[in-house]
């Protein structure tokens, strides 16, 4: 019994551990996802931006 015990203990801290790894990865993609989103907002608005000024002055 004490060994069953022992064995289980060790299968929560491992799912535990599992559990946390796996949170704090999708929390970590989750955040690169956000921040490729919000720089590609940014970087298509500044390219929409180039266009105009590039139309704007002629070559």
């Amino acid at each position: 019994m004490k060994c069953m015990d022992g064995s289980y203990y060790l299968f929560r801290l491992y799912f535990n551990y599992w559990q946390v790894l796996i949170t704090t990865l999708n929390y970590r993609y989750v955040l690169s996802f956000s921040w490729c989103m919000f720089a590609g907002s940014k970087l298509s608005r500044g390219k929409n931006i180039l266009k105009q000024y590039s139309i704007a002055i002629p070559n």
